[in-house]
């Protein structure tokens, strides 16, 4: 059995540290190829596999398996953190517009492992707690009931804890999913308008051109009308010209 050094040292471990290389433990090329929508399933079911890490750090009463579990969760967290930190790399190239629609998404995922990581400093607290008085019990071979119905409130606490920042977290996903549901609503009504903006365009350039067919159709309809007045009035000077040749021809034989 282990002292309570051994707890205090489980306690103190940072599942922020940097010393521990994070390839050896994640996937790395595998969580890359991950799609966005692969990706985000992914963070969900890591979530779900913390959480329940977290439960069997809660209900572990044996210190070496305590640390055990407790070095289980820590592997989890790193990458379920790393999950996150690849997702929000991948939300710095989405558009402006998107890019805000997913800040509350962003802000989901985080509470999530900041809630992950207090009740892992909880589970510590009360499992060092628990530990040490089951190791006064076997020294001194009685059972303090009043002490351990305490324990066991602090745990039954600790626990509709957990479930509460799980039905939060749920809530916020869903929060998630409308807020996506309006963005991509947004964007299909944005997409449609250009396309009827353009369509109005394409239609104005074809009226503009027809106006301009129309314009050089009348000029050449005012010009044909023009030269058929010039040549109605040609041929009566032809005619007029045609009638009198031909009375002074007559003239001249009559009277000559």
């Amino acid at each position: 059995m282990a002292t309570s050094n051994d707890m205090n040292s489980v306690e103190t471990r940072n599942v922020w540290s940097d010393d521990k290389d994070r390839g050896d433990s994640i996937d790395i090329q595998r969580i890359i190829s991950f799609s966005d929508e692969q990706l985000q399933q992914e963070i969900c079911e890591q979530d779900v596999h913390v959480k329940t890490i977290l439960r069997r750090l809660f209900d572990c009463r044996d210190s070496k398996l305590f640390t055990e579990i407790n070095s289980e969760f820590i592997s989890a967290t790193m990458r379920h953190r790393f999950l996150i930190e690849e997702l929000e790399k991948r939300y710095k190239f989405a558009s402006s517009s998107r890019k805000k629609a997913l800040e509350g998404e962003m802000e989901a995922l985080r509470y999530q492992l900041e809630s992950n990581l207090k009740n892992q400093r909880k589970a510590i607290l009360e499992g060092r707690e628990a530990i040490k008085q089951a190791e006064r019990e076997r020294l001194f071979g009685g059972i303090d009931l009043e002490e351990e119905q305490e324990i066991r409130n602090r745990r039954d606490k600790t626990k509709y804890s957990v479930e509460s920042a799980a039905k939060v977290t749920e809530d916020l996903y869903r929060i998630r999913t409308l807020l996506s549901e309006q963005v991509e609503q947004s964007k299909l009504a944005y997409e449609a308008a250009l396309i009827s903006s353009e369509n109005l365009q394409q239609v104005n350039n074809e009226f503009l051109s027809m106006g301009g067919v129309i314009a050089q159709s009348k000029a050449l309809l005012n010009k044909y009308s023009r030269r058929e007045i010039t040549e109605t009035i040609l041929l009566i000077l032809s005619f007029i010209f045609f009638y009198a040749t031909c009375g002074y021809i007559l003239h001249k034989r009559w009277f000559h």
